[in-house]
């Protein structure tokens, strides 16, 4: 979830829009904004059993009954087919969109949505962000950072190219949709595709100049199209987090499993002041196999957090520690010999 609690004005009760709402559907709107599941960017994958199960006595039946009000009203936007909801104004009410680290989470939950009715709407509503109110040093970053997401969150539209042996294409491409949809999609959009057609001929003027033609023609015809699908680029595990490949090795080899929400903060704060995540790794693995720690009970083993935070994992060399009874034989006086 964005947070332990969910924000609720209460100016929203001088919102007459809402007050018209039946007092099942205001029930539904404050549980989906409170529900454990719903990232940075309003939007929660959820089942109807689970959101019935909120209420006794809560059917099927109302539940749909009351997603369909909300939506036919813009408070939110259901996506039946990848089990995702967005509850519209989330952003912009939360307020939370100005702290730069919490706008880069609110980006990264909306780049993570599958459905793109969903993603249409949340472009729209980054687009009405008061981005003239930010102030200080990462205010410019932020505002380029939203126009960005904006333009990733767009829907992208299919362009065929129609081929033509008489003439060549003048016209320029039209572009696709510019503006935001105003009125969110009940049912997602399928999927873009992206179809080229494409047709090599040999042209000859009346000077007899004729194009290079290619000596191996393509052993298949091409009459359908060449298929292009736009690259998809994956998002970078946030760090500390169970999809981080490096906190996860440090994780499966630390030999005290307690804490790790401790241990994630502690291996960020490392992570940040550039402490090389194998040299950790390798010294955990050293202090889980040490013959004098596994004599020892394990509640002697220090919590990761803490072995993190005291910088155990910095090798040291103690040589000088070690002595036998050789070395008091030689360093004690004579007489004691």
């Amino acid at each position: 979830m964005a947070g332990s609690y969910a924000k609720i004005y209460n100016e929203i009760w001088a919102d007459q829009d809402f007050r018209n709402l039946a007092r099942s559907q205001q029930w539904l709107f404050f549980a989906l904004i409170s529900q454990p599941e719903l990232n940075f960017a309003g939007v929660i994958t959820t089942t109807e059993r689970r959101l019935t199960g909120c209420a006794a006595g809560f059917t099927t039946a109302e539940l749909r009954d009351d997603l369909t009000a909300l939506q036919a009203r813009r408070y939110i936007v259901v996506d039946e087919e990848h089990d995702e909801i967005l509850v519209r104004s989330y952003i912009r009410h939360d307020g939370a969109w100005r702290t730069p680290n919490v706008l880069t989470s609110i980006i990264r939950a909306a780049t993570a949505v599958r459905s793109t009715a969903i993603r249409t709407t949340l472009a729209e509503e980054f687009g009405r962000l008061a981005l003239d109110e930010l102030s200080g040093k990462k205010a410019e970053e932020m505002r380029v950072s939203v126009v960005r997401v904006i333009e990733t969150l767009k829907p992208r539209v299919p362009v065929r190219v129609t081929p033509t042996l008489n003439a060549c294409v003048t016209e320029p491409f039209r572009e696709g949709i510019t503006e935001p949809i105003p009125e969110p999609i009940g049912q997602p959009i399928a999927e873009p595709i992206v179809v080229v057609a494409v047709v090599v001929e040999e042209v000859k003027d009346r000077t007899s100049v004729s194009l290079p033609q290619d000596p191996s023609p393509p052993s298949e015809p091409e009459s359908e199209g060449v298929l292009i699908e736009p690259p998809v680029k994956k998002p970078k595990p946030e760090c500390g987090s169970d999809q981080d490949p490096d906190f996860a090795a440090f994780w499966s080899v630390y030999p005290r499993k307690v804490g790790k929400p401790s241990a994630r903060t502690a291996w960020r704060k490392l992570m940040k002041d550039r402490i090389d995540p194998k040299s950790i790794i390798t010294a955990a693995e050293a202090f889980r196999d040490d013959p004098e720690r596994r004599r020892q009970h394990k509640r002697f083993t220090p919590h990761p957090s803490t072995w993190l935070n005291d910088e155990r994992f910095l090798v040291e060399d103690d040589d000088n520690d070690v002595w036998t009874w050789n070395d008091v034989e030689e360093s004690a006086p004579a007489e004691f010999n």
